[in-house]
């Protein structure tokens, strides 16, 4: 196998998936810039993560396609796939697992083409490396892939750039009050399995809500449950859901006193700055997607021995559970000693 990695001018990564999944391949883009400083970066994401995509400062171009149900957008693919052989690419990297992205490395002709050698994806590339099968945060977990390349032990750290325009534009929609610290939540994420019970949320934004200016945060779709919790603690919260960019959504997380959050995509961001979080987690594995900084905090329920089931049985889009037990048994009171603790 040829290791001499030559003439490098043009990357192609591609990363169908989560917003959250995105940001967590910043490490990686950081270290191929690093290697080759003179070469273009392009990343080829879903339309959902178009926007994480466009904040990470390594990327020269996104590339966007409706490609996270390929099978049901079969008429993209043709064009999608001679847009790639004309970049012609020098390097191209799967950091997907499943068949597209190994299919798509494959069809856009790169020199070079790394990605993991399983049965069925191995013909794709010219190098291939072992998925790891021990327990590894998902950052660290992509950065093996570098391995072909001599890229060994790096930097696993977040970045995510929020703008001064967006810091303006943040403080214009907001207004923000400067006599509290700000506590921001993300009571909701796109898996219900993921969420905590409304009335915990309740609890908690009372008893926060004395010492603290609480803003809630999340989708336009969240609303309407956000509008409920908050209701019920009194409206004594702000609701910023719909409101913000991604990227006002990111400078408010990056100015708050602490933020607390389920398993989802803004908990991400938040590793790129010193925000505390703390993260109430589940059915995921903290050691795999949780937060890392040195004041973040991961609760979940010591009383949940089938937790995290996604990590063990990696079948979570057809697992019904029918109890939730592993965020239900997380209670209001050791989510406002911990977010005490840090205020």
């Amino acid at each position: 196998m040829n290791n001499t990695f030559e003439n490098i001018h043009k990357i192609l990564i591609v990363m169908i998936a989560h917003m959250g999944d995105v940001v967590l391949a910043t490490p990686v883009t950081r270290s191929l810039k690093n290697k080759f400083p003179s070469a273009t970066i392009d990343l080829l994401v879903c339309p959902l993560a178009e926007d994480a995509a466009k904040h990470n400062p390594y990327i020269d171009h996104v590339i966007v396609s409706e490609l996270d149900n390929w099978q049901e957008n079969k008429q993209e693919l043709p064009s999608l796939i001679h847009l790639l052989q004309n970049k012609t690419y020098d390097l191209a990297l799967s950091l997907n697992s499943d068949s597209i992205g190994p299919m798509l490395i494959g069809l856009s002709g790169a020199r070079y083409r790394i990605g993991y050698d399983s049965d069925s994806q191995a013909e794709f590339f010219t190098h291939t490396i072992t998925a790891p099968k021990k327990i590894m945060h998902e950052s660290v977990k992509q950065l093996e892939l570098l391995k072909p390349l001599g890229l060994i032990h790096q930097d696993s750290h977040i970045e995510f750039n929020v703008s001064a325009s967006e810091m303006a534009s943040l403080d214009q929609k907001l207004a923000l009050a400067k006599t509290k610290p700000i506590v921001v939540l993300c009571p909701f994420s796109s898996h219900v399995h993921k969420n905590w019970l409304p009335d915990r949320w309740v609890t908690l934004i009372k008893r926060l809500s004395k010492k603290a200016q609480c803003i809630l945060i999340g989708s336009e779709q969240e609303l309407p449950d956000m509008q409920a919790i908050n209701s019920k603690a009194n409206d004594v919260a702000h609701i910023a859901a719909g409101k913000l960019t991604l990227g006002e959504s990111a400078a408010l997380i990056k100015i708050a006193k602490l933020f607390i959050t389920v398993d989802t995509g803004p908990m991400h961001i938040a590793q790129a700055f010193e925000t505390p979080v703390i993260a109430l987690m589940g059915p995921t594995h903290s050691r795999v997607w949780g937060p890392r900084n040195r004041h973040d905090i991961v609760i979940r329920s010591l009383k949940c021995p089938c937790a995290p089931c996604w990590q063990v049985y990696k079948c979570y889009y057809n697992l019904e559970c029918l109890s939730h037990s592993c965020m239900t048994k997380i209670t209001a009171e050791e989510v406002i000693k911990a977010a005490e603790s840090r205020l």
